[in-house]
């Protein structure tokens, strides 16, 4: 049994957030890596390549954001 969404517009509004969220503090991290490193105490390639991942997982969000709803679900049982 596949479980239903029931709240779709409150899913995509999370999603929304998240690659907003998710983006901007990529963003941040790429651009700024080099006050980071003194800030974080961290060497550059972590900063980079965790902002690089989160980079990735904010697109993925806007690609889950923007999917259309499926139309309707067969129901044959």
């Amino acid at each position: 049994m596949i479980p239903a969404i029931r709240n779709l517009p409150l899913l995509k509004r999370i999603l929304w957030a998240d690659f907003v969220l998710g983006g901007g503090t990529a963003i941040i991290g790429l651009l700024l890596y080099s006050l980071l490193e003194g800030f974080l105490g961290l060497p550059v390639n972590i900063i980079i390549f965790i902002a690089g991942i989160t980079l990735v997982y904010a697109l993925l969000a806007l690609g889950l954001a923007l999917q259309k709803p499926p139309l309707s679900r067969c129901s044959g049982y």
